[in-house]
């Protein structure tokens, strides 16, 4: 093999070692924003439920102190 197709192979390997390490976090950090996005959408549906609940209160106090 010659100096340059070294050089060549070297330079190859270094970028698909790049492209691998970069793989591997972007598919960590996609990972990661899937569980914090599950998490929110639950901590939604809770909250969403809890204004429900308090709005239930007030109308009814509303309506109780109405009359």
């Amino acid at each position: 093999m010659t100096r340059m197709e070294e050089q060549l192979l070297s330079a190859l390997e270094g970028l698909q070692s790049d492209y691998e390490r970069q793989h591997r976090e972007w598919q960590t950090a996609s990972e990661a924003l899937r569980t914090m996005f599950e998490r929110t959408l639950a901590e939604n549906a809770a909250l969403q439920q809890r204004v429900e609940h308090l709005s239930g209160q007030v109308t009814r106090l509303s309506e109780v102190l109405g009359r």
